[in-house]
């Protein structure tokens, strides 16, 4: 059975093109969400295997989503995908309790790498990474969707 993502960002082409890759990748979108709110009224719901959660959002931003679900579902891993990572990733996942702080300067190609890293990997999915590092695609440049 495929582990579940949810996936929680306020901007719709993103969720869609993570969303795409990720099942690609072998693994199953179980829900999306455009704010913190959202995130942790579904993560409740659907017990994901793994949330990607955006840091910069309305109405609840990823920090404060972050502590509520480190809270209800610890054992839960969370990726923070953020535009303000770099130079604060650590402190950033430090104090949020998060598995990995993912810059969107570094494209959506470290987050499915992190994905596979974080949930385990089956051959197809360690395939997967090795068909992402070979393309040519704006996955590829690093900067893909930045918002």
């Amino acid at each position: 059975m495929s582990k579940s993502v949810l996936i929680v960002d306020d901007y719709a082409p993103i969720r869609v093109h993570m969303c795409s890759l990720i099942k690609e990748a072998g693994f199953k979108v179980c829900g999306e969400a455009g704010n913190g709110r959202e995130a942790i009224e579904q993560a409740l719901q659907l017990k994901p295997d793994l949330i990607v959660l955006d840091l910069a959002m309305p109405e609840m931003d990823g920090a404060e989503a972050a502590l509520v679900l480190k809270k209800c579902l610890p054992q839960t891993p969370i990726i923070m995908f953020t535009l303000y990572a770099d130079g604060l990733a650590d402190d950033l996942r430090r104090a949020l309790n998060v598995e990995q702080v993912v810059s969107k300067l570094d494209g959506m190609r470290v987050v499915i790498e992190s994905i596979i890293t974080l949930l385990g990997s089956s051959e197809r999915q360690a395939g997967y990474t090795e068909t992402l590092n070979a393309r040519r695609s704006p996955l590829r440049a690093g900067n893909d969707h930045v918002r």
